[in-house]
């Protein structure tokens, strides 16, 4: 059966307990082009809202770690062809929420506590080393991660706190 976000999001989109009416979502096939572009899309959205820099950085950074690490590490060659990731962002007054739908493969890892995500990025800094940012990039900018599997569908979400 293809991929489509009635047959796929319904057990995690019906099951949703809050409302909110600022919201931003996107299609995007697995290929770094599109990541790009739907995190530019992402930022000028959390930049309208939140009229916040900071904010707007930081979900554009999150965003865009992750989904390189999706595309990156969690599908294979031949699913990069045919694979789209679909992604939404609520905002609230005190916090985003950003949620990513993706098929990749389910991997250990992604939660790391915040001194540990710096003490790992100093490490990374002080050896001069590119790779192995973005997870602890990604936890020291979500205050919360969660992240669930159902039937071969990811849902990760992701908690921005909004700084005053």
């Amino acid at each position: 059966m293809p991929y489509t976000p009635q047959n796929d999001l319904a057990p995690f989109v019906n099951g949703s307990r809050t409302y909110c009416a600022h919201t931003f979502s996107c299609r995007l096939p697995a290929d770094m082009a599109a990541v790009d572009r739907s995190c530019e899309q992402a930022s000028d959205f959390v930049s309208r809202f939140y009229r916040n820099e900071e904010m707007s950085v930081n979900a554009e950074l999150l965003l865009a770690e992750y989904l390189v690490n999706v595309i990156m590490h969690g599908l294979s060659d031949c699913e990069k062809r045919s694979e789209y990731i679909d992604v939404k962002l609520c905002a609230y007054e005190n916090e985003l929420k950003v949620i990513v739908w993706d098929h990749g493969r389910e991997w250990d890892g992604l939660f790391m506590s915040q001194e540990k995500a710096e003490q790992s990025l100093d490490d990374l800094n002080e050896r001069m080393i590119a790779d192995g940012r973005g997870i602890p990039i990604i936890s020291c900018i979500a205050s919360h991660i969660s992240r669930q599997r159902s039937c071969g569908l990811n849902e990760s979400i992701f908690i921005i706190p909004r700084k005053p």
